[in-house]
């Protein structure tokens, strides 16, 4: 399975999370077994990645494909033009719960990445401000109780 660039935001992903994480190329292309200009390829638009290479990457730079996922689902773009969308669901804490909800149970980032994007297209940047913030809270809840049941 190979995943395709322009519907899906992955390679843009991929580029923030080794910005982040702050490791150099050279380790990457080294651990991933995967040649420089694939690579680059891939990251620049022209080129696709098997799913073995990218886990490989991932793995890498230390990035679980759900938070890879998450990430890159929330890159897509939202759609603005008010004539042909659909009337927008309403974003509230309710619906990030259960968001969080259904992915603790299916393990399945939809409705996360769905979450964030609608509230990413929310009219009031200071209702959107303060869902993020009840997201990222019981986001961390939700890791610490993980780690500590482990």
């Amino acid at each position: 399975m190979a995943f395709h660039i322009d519907e899906n935001h992955y390679n843009e992903a991929l580029k923030f999370f080794i910005r982040e994480k702050g490791v150099p190329v050279k380790i990457i292309l080294a651990h991933a077994d995967i040649s420089r200009s694939r690579f680059y390829g891939y990251l620049n638009g022209s080129g696709d990645l098997a799913m073995s290479r990218l886990l490989s990457i991932l793995e890498v730079i230390h990035v679980s494909l759900d938070e890879f996922m998450l990430y890159a689902r929330s890159l897509k773009p939202v759609n603005t033009n008010m004539q042909s969308q659909p009337e927008a669901p309403i974003v509230d804490e309710a619906m990030v719960e259960n968001a969080l909800q259904i992915y603790k149970q299916t393990k399945d980032v939809a409705a996360i990445g769905t979450a964030i994007t609608q509230i990413k297209a929310h009219d009031s940047e200071e209702v959107a401000g303060k869902l993020f913030k009840k997201f990222y809270q019981q986001l961390v809840i939700f890791c610490a109780d993980v780690i500590i049941s482990r």
